[in-house]
């Protein structure tokens, strides 16, 4: 990891068109939050019972702690957990979400892998059984409201499915400091 990568990854957070990929009138003001402590960095690995990857430490304490980077943003270090409370979905221990897309679509670093790969997890993918109810208004405009299926009070949650995204967590930030849109890429959204 390079002190190149970490002033990449500082001067695109630095602007306010770029701080992160959904700056533009989505969310009040987007700012870099003051840089995690290493109090705050340390109690996050032992919430986690793994060590954060090197560039992500790096990042948190010498950038900010969340509030920049891809999708909405990072998360703040003391927002770090690598659970879900999801009755319908079992999440795979080790696998810590780093930002959310919106829609619930989250990446996250793989923090059992020393490669710190990551992933993409995506509701959409868990909530296939849905029911629906769609309306007409008098102008002639139509509405679907979906709702998810409750589980029956006896099943077993399916287990998360995550889609590869970056081979490494550096990879992640490489490209995003170097302006990759990393949702197009992923998701396979073109812009015209």
């Amino acid at each position: 990891m390079s002190d190149e990568l970490i002033a990449g990854i500082r001067a695109r957070a630095s602007n306010a068109d770029t701080i992160h990929d959904m700056a533009e009138g989505w969310t009040p003001e987007p700012r870099i939050n003051p840089p995690a402590t290493e109090e705050q960095l340390d109690a996050a690995e032992k919430r986690l019972g793994a060590k954060l990857p090197p560039l992500l430490r790096r990042i948190y304490a010498e950038i900010g702690n969340g509030g920049f980077g891809p999708g909405y943003g990072l998360y703040g270090c003391e927002s770090l957990r690598d659970d879900l409370d999801d009755e319908e979905v079992a999440w795979r221990r080790g696998m810590v979400p780093l930002l959310t897309w919106g829609c619930g679509i989250v990446s996250c670093v793989d923090l059992r892998d020393p490669a710190y790969p990551v992933y993409v997890f995506d509701p959409e993918e868990h909530c296939l059984d849905m029911d629906y109810t769609m309306s007409k208004s008098d102008d002639g405009v139509i509405a679907v409201q979906l709702e998810p299926r409750k589980p029956a009070p006896d099943a077993v949650p399916v287990e998360a499915k995550f889609s590869p995204q970056k081979p490494s967590i550096e990879a992640f930030f490489r490209d995003w400091a170097a302006g990759v849109n990393l949702w197009q890429e992923m998701s396979g959204d073109r812009a015209d």
